[in-house]
């Protein structure tokens, strides 16, 4: 079976919980969609547990860009790392990440890795794909973690995309839209409570799309949607 989540934001028991009431196995395969980093309380070990499978795939997340964004480089000596960590830009991208993007916890979990944890978490980020394209049963499906930006089929056509598609968001107005024609579309990063009460803790499925964010760390739920039989999956937050 092929199952998709997003956004779980360190939330690694909930995550567990999941991965049984779906009776994930070595047979199945996994694809996440970005924001398995920051606000929740187990980042790294969600992480790292995640690198260690190789049917989990993650894609970047606006999170996962503003951690590499914020790191200085673990293959830099001594004096170099101590250089470029006073540089203006590491600093600042440090301060939007750790302060007013829930980065603190991960910031701390990562620094308390060794070098070579470090390097390991480095290069796997580097490495992560933005959009991926995905083909099952005779429907064609893009993964995305934010939405598609202005200049995305021109971009899709090249294969380079920019980190837009990681921070744009399907406002309410887009809801209704078939916004790729022939792509089944499936996104996280804007929690679905953002869309009304009634999509609160629910994936939303709507005109070729599939929304699904859906606010665990905010105390709404863990979602996990199977693309084989369009099942959806919930688990409720822990602290609820």
């Amino acid at each position: 079976m092929i199952y998709v989540m997003s956004d779980i934001h360190g939330c690694m028991d909930e995550f567990k919980k999941m991965l049984e009431k779906i009776h994930f196995s070595d047979n199945d395969m996994l694809y996440i969609i970005g924001d398995v980093v920051d606000r929740g309380p187990r980042p790294i070990e969600l992480l790292r547990y995640i690198m260690k499978h190789k049917n989990m795939e993650l894609l970047m997340g606006n999170h996962e860009d503003m951690m590499i964004s914020s790191m200085v480089s673990p293959y830099l000596d001594k004096e170099e790392r101590e250089a470029l960590s006073v540089s203006q830009k590491i600093q600042s991208n440090r301060q939007l990440w750790v302060y007013h993007n829930g980065g603190y916890v991960t910031a701390q979990q990562y620094n308390e890795l060794t070098d070579e944890e470090r390097r390991e978490i480095y290069d796997y980020l580097v490495s992560l794909d933005k959009v991926k394209k995905f083909e099952l049963n005779d429907e064609k499906y893009l993964f995305i973690h934010g939405a598609p930006d202005p200049f995305f089929e021109e971009s899709m056509k090249k294969g380079n995309y920019s980190t837009d598609v990681l921070w744009e968001r399907i406002e309410g107005w887009d809801i209704d839209k078939d916004l790729i024609p022939g792509y089944e579309i499936i996104v996280g990063h804007t929690p679905t409570y953002y869309y009304g009460q009634q999509y609160e803790g629910k994936i939303i499925n709507n005109t070729h799309k599939y929304l699904i964010d859906c606010g665990c760390v905010f105390g709404y739920a863990l979602g996990c949607l199977c693309l084989d039989t369009k099942e959806t999956y919930y688990i409720e937050n822990e602290e609820g």
